[in-house]
Formats: C-alpha cells, sequence, structure tokens
C-alpha cells in the first residue's frame, strides 16, 4: 500500500504521498491542503472601485488587492466574502453576485477561489483591521495608478477574467475595459 502522510502547519498542510506509475515505479509527491480563498470586486455608491494594500510576507512587500482572505470551514464564500470586505475596507453591502471560482494553483493545491462582484458598497461604523490601507480608485486613477499592481497579483488578474464574462454589468465592464485595454 503507498504511504501517505500530512504534516499541518496551520494555515496550510503538506500531504506526501506515493504513487505506482504504470511502469512499477514508485514517485513520490507532495501537495498543499489549503483552505478556500474569496475576493471580491467591489463598487462603492459613488462608484469607485475599493482596493487594498497591504504587506505580504510571501515576498517581503507590499501589494493592492481586491479585499479577500481565507474561506471559514462552516460559512457559505459569500459569507466569508462579504467578512473580508467588512475587515479590510470597513463597506457593507446588499448586492453581491458570484463572478466565478477557480483552482489557484492545481499542480500543487487543492482549494478553490471565489471571487465575487459586490455594488452599493457604502461605509459602515467599522474601521479596516490594522495592516489594511482601504484605496478608493476612480476610473483615472485605477488605470493610472493601481492597474500595474493589481497585474503582478495572479489571483487579482484570474478575477477580472472571470468578471470578464459577466454580461450586463457596466461598471464591471468599464473597469475589465480598464484592465485589459
Amino acid at each position: 500500500m503507498p504511504l501517505s502522510e500530512t504534516h499541518d502547519f496551520g494555515v496550510f498542510a503538506v500531504r506526501a504521498f506515493d504513487v505506482i506509475g504504470d511502469d512499477g515505479k514508485t514517485a513520490r509527491f507532495k501537495t498543499l491542503l489549503c483552505p478556500d480563498w474569496v475576493n471580491a470586486i467591489v463598487f462603492t455608491t459613488d462608484g469607485k472601485l475599493a482596493l487594498v494594500r497591504q504587506y505580504r510576507h510571501g515576498i517581503g512587500d507590499y501589494t493592492v488587492e481586491f479585499p479577500g482572505g481565507i474561506a471559514e470551514k462552516n460559512n457559505s464564500p459569500l459569507d466569508d466574502a462579504k467578512l473580508e470586505v467588512l475587515e479590510e475596507t470597513g463597506f457593507v453591502s446588499e448586492n453581491w453576485q458570484l463572478a466565478g471560482r477557480y483552482r489557484p494553483n492545481p499542480a500543487l493545491q487543492n482549494n478553490w477561489c471565489y471571487t465575487y462582484v459586490c455594488h452599493s458598497a457604502y461605509r459602515s461604523d467599522t474601521h479596516p483591521e490594522s495592516g489594511c490601507e482601504l484605496i478608493l480608485a476612480s476610473a483615472l486613477t485605477f488605470r493610472a495608478e493601481w492597474k500595474q499592481l493589481l497585474l503582478q497579483h495572479s489571483l487579482m488578474t484570474t478575477s477580472m477574467i472571470l468578471a470578464l464574462q459577466m454580461q450586463g454589468d457596466s461598471h464591471v465592464q468599464n473597469l475589465c475595459n480598464l484592465f485589459f485595454g
């Protein structure tokens, strides 16, 4: 029987296992067992795009991203997206739509990333959590200042590709034109 072992590191686990090939030889593989992720393309009541600037330890630098994070096991992806937007931006909304989901890296990871589009977001009494700098981007500032930073982040780019598929949403279509144009 092939050997399998898992080492849990909190935010992910590493699973090592043996696979017997067609030639009868055994090969050792390792995969990351990761929780699902969520992110949201958030438009405020005045039509601005809510972005978040955060320090990312993986690269030792700041990134600009759509609000998002790790999904909780007991929540729906939509509830997690709403919570992440509230925690990272202080905004809430009743207008949410699933743009889609994708596998961030199926060669190594087992998880999904869910992308939502949120419209008519407005400030709540909650302030963004420590370490999250809220950026409210107009169409002009998005293209001039933030587009290139989002393009450097594969999860943000993939989320925009999902958003491209949404029909009849002028805010999303305008953003996609700025992003891909």
